[in-house]
């Protein structure tokens, strides 16, 4: 996030019990119509800045990132696999990173592999 953009923007505040894919489509709304980014605020120090002509579905998917719950094993290695897909950009996550280009099969490999080795440490 650039510091100045940060600052210029204007912040949007969520109404309650708004979900994140509803959400996702007021924040890019808002900040396609004012032609500037909007700073859209979650929780106490949890923020996404959202650009104009920003996918409605990155948007989502960085909403469902940043939303803290439970999540089975499963809906997690879905949640990481679009957020690297849609941002087109390497994610790192507890000891690996999961890259744009790889399956759902393959990160779910991977975050088998690193939980297999934080419950079962060589010695």
């Amino acid at each position: 996030m650039d510091q100045d953009e940060t600052e210029r923007a204007e912040i949007l505040r969520p109404p309650a019990m708004t979900g994140p894919g509803e959400l996702a489509e007021i924040a890019v709304s808002a900040a396609d119509n004012q032609g500037h980014p909007v700073l859209l605020e979650l929780d106490r120090g949890v923020s996404l800045l959202v650009r104009p002509g920003t996918s409605p579905e990155l948007v989502t998917v960085e909403l469902e990132w940043l939303w803290r719950r439970e999540r089975t094993f499963e809906e997690f290695a879905e949640l990481v696999h679009r957020l690297a897909r849609l941002r087109g950009a390497p994610v790192p996550l507890h000891g690996i990173t999961v890259e744009p280009d790889q399956t759902f099969e393959q990160v779910v490999t991977a975050l088998l592999e690193q939980q297999q080795k934080r419950d079962h440490p060589r010695i």
